[in-house]
């Protein structure tokens, strides 16, 4: 029988909770939904585990898996220039966080009902009429005075 410790530490050692071949699932049962919501499982998504021991889960966490797995044999993530991504410029600096703004958009454009190739060019006017092209611009020239292609 487990005798509870407080925060798990007895004799100022750590101790397990958990009687000897008991894992997290068999203690708390729920934590097989859980899962998804913490940190525990990180193995998961570096595709390596199962974590769920519910057959129903398990079985969703090995077609994510899966699929995890396809997308990174046959997708090439877009390069990132970081040295003009994180430039700093006037124009770009009075921009400011335009990136959350943009991915509220574009989740804006997959739910609405509206058509999304209009919506998304009344959304890109509103970006240009904040400056965006003034920035792209001012960006450039800095690149070209900095030698960076």
């Amino acid at each position: 029988m487990i005798r509870p410790t407080i925060n798990g530490v007895e004799n100022g050692q750590f101790v397990s909770l958990l009687k000897e071949g008991e894992n997290l699932g068999d203690k708390y049962p729920a934590t097989s939904a859980l899962a998804w919501l913490g940190t525990w499982n990180n193995g998961f998504y570096r595709g390596q585990v199962i974590p769920s021991i519910d057959p129903v889960t398990a079985a969703l966490q090995k077609l994510q898996i899966d699929m995890n797995k396809k997308s990174a044999e046959e997708y090439m993530p877009v390069p990132v220039n970081f040295e003009i991504f994180l430039m700093s410029t006037p124009a770009k600096n009075k921009l400011g966080g335009l990136n959350s703004s943009i991915m509220d958009d574009l989740v804006k454009v997959i739910l609405s009902k509206e058509e999304p190739v209009a919506q998304w060019q009344k959304i890109v006017k509103g970006y240009d009429a904040k400056g965006v092209q003034d920035v792209i611009k001012e960006v450039n020239e800095e690149a070209v005075k900095r030698g960076i292609e």
